[in-house]
């Protein structure tokens, strides 16, 4: 016997019917609940009503079945379709560090045939003053332009707006230059830009 099954061989099996192991599905799952809310294994025993074992042996249960169910699920999945290699673009649009001005001379704006020009963006890998984009939200809730145009009505119809003249002088406070002095700093191209005209006022 002992050649046969080792030193268990000889431990005599006892008698009578076998409790019903108390971990069942239920009880295991509360105890993963618990313990994954930070309580100690030890906690959780006393909160189930089981030992600080049972407690281990629950735990190492569920990670089991967990395991089996996760590879069980990427067995049936089946591996999924080949994705399409995107196209490969014949040639990249590079965009100009810093485009040249939009030349606007000829509009019906600024020959003074309407109250003002629309501005005209165009694409840019660079912009000096592209922070001061961030301030338009804001002045739209204000009411500034609403309110102005209430107030004056419109200036003469030429190239430059009051919508452009109002944020330009907004634009300009923000970027350090409120008075007419420092309006010398910046460069008429480069606040244009912003602007979506080919340069500000003068």
């Amino acid at each position: 016997m002992l050649a046969e099954g080792g030193i268990v061989a000889l431990v005599p099996e006892k008698k009578g019917p076998k409790k019903a192991s108390r971990l069942t599905d239920t009880v295991i799952t509360r105890i993963v609940e618990l313990h994954s809310s930070g309580l100690s294994q030890q906690a959780v025993g006393n909160a189930v009503g089981v030992s600080e074992f049972s407690v281990r042996r629950a735990l190492k249960i569920a990670a089991e079945q967990a395991t089996t169910d996760a590879a069980e699920i990427a067995a049936t999945a089946g591996l999924p379709e080949a994705l399409e290699p995107a196209p490969v673009p014949a040639q990249l649009f590079e965009l100009p560090l810093v485009p040249a001005p939009a030349p606007r001379t000829a509009e019906r704006a600024a020959a003074g045939l309407l109250e003002g020009a629309a501005p005209v963006f165009f694409p840019s890998a660079h912009g000096r003053h592209a922070g001061l984009f961030l301030a338009f939200p804001a002045l739209e809730s204000t009411g500034l332009l609403a309110c102005a145009k209430d107030v004056y009505g419109s200036l003469p119809n030429g190239f430059y707006g009051l919508e452009t003249i109002l944020i330009d002088s907004v634009l300009r406070a923000l970027a350090g230059a409120a008075r007419a002095e420092g309006a010398t700093r910046f460069d008429p191209e480069e606040l244009g830009r912003v602007l979506a005209l080919d340069r500000p006022r003068k």
